[in-house]
This record gives C-alpha cells, structure tokens and sequence, in this order.
C-alpha cells in the first residue's frame, strides 16, 4: 500500500469505516467527467466488478478509479471460510454489494452500469454477456 500511494494510488479506503462512493465522487470532482467502465462478470464464486476509469483532468497526472464488488449474499460465508479473507466485514462496510441467493443477480451489476451512465460522461462499456434473469 505504501508503494502505491507513493504512486499517487490515493486514499487508503482500509481505514474507512465504510466505503462512501459519493463521498470519493464529491471529493474527486467527478460528476459529469468523461470515463470508460471496465466490467469483469460472474455467477458464482468469482467477484463480478465494475470499475468507472478516470482520466487525469486539471492538472493530475493520476488516473481515478471507482470500483464496485458483489458477491451472492448465500455465499458469503462459505467463501470467507475457503478464501480466508473477511468478505461479512467487507459486505457489512460496504466494499462489497450482497445480493440474495446463491449466485450473482446480474441485475445489480447492471444497475449499476446505468447509475454511472447517469452520473458521468461514460464513453464506454464492453459488452457483458447476460443471464436471461439480468435481461428483465
């Protein structure tokens, strides 16, 4: 962590208490910036993402990122046990979305997409591949 934030890699979220995105989108100035959205799905074990890339604007010459994590809320405890990493506390703070069931509901993810399309200038999206539940 040292090394990036040497890097310019930004704030340090571990010490949050929760992640607060409007917080860092207010702080950051990025309403209405141009940005691209790097989308990595998944259905079950792996952690779908969507990150909103930022360019450098006004002088920076650091790129911003602004991620969101799921995880299907059933799975939450048997992948803190086999990952060994704390995903309940990371749920709890909110670095991570839950949703119901067992698996990713893709919907959220897609929500998500068209919340960010609402609030910045998204130049971008790649093409994700749905489950016939997330084209509803």
């Amino acid at each position: 962590m040292t090394q990036w934030q040497q890097c310019g890699g930004g704030e340090d979220l571990r010490e949050w208490p929760e992640y607060d995105f409007e917080l860092l989108i207010k702080k950051r100035g990025l309403l209405g910036r141009p940005c691209w959205a790097g989308v990595d799905a998944s259905w079950t074990t792996d952690l779908p993402a969507v990150t909103f890339v930022f360019p450098p604007f006004e002088g920076t010459e650091a790129w911003t990122l602004l991620p969101f994590f799921w995880m299907p809320e059933g799975q939450v405890d048997k992948l803190e046990r086999v990952c060994r990493v704390p995903y309940a506390t990371w749920v709890r703070q909110k670095f991570i979305e839950a949703t119901p069931g067992q698996t990713i509901d893709q919907r959220a993810v897609m929500d998500r997409i068209r919340w960010g399309r609402e609030r910045f200038d998204l130049r971008e999206v790649p093409m994700i591949v749905l489950t016939s539940a997330a084209r509803r």
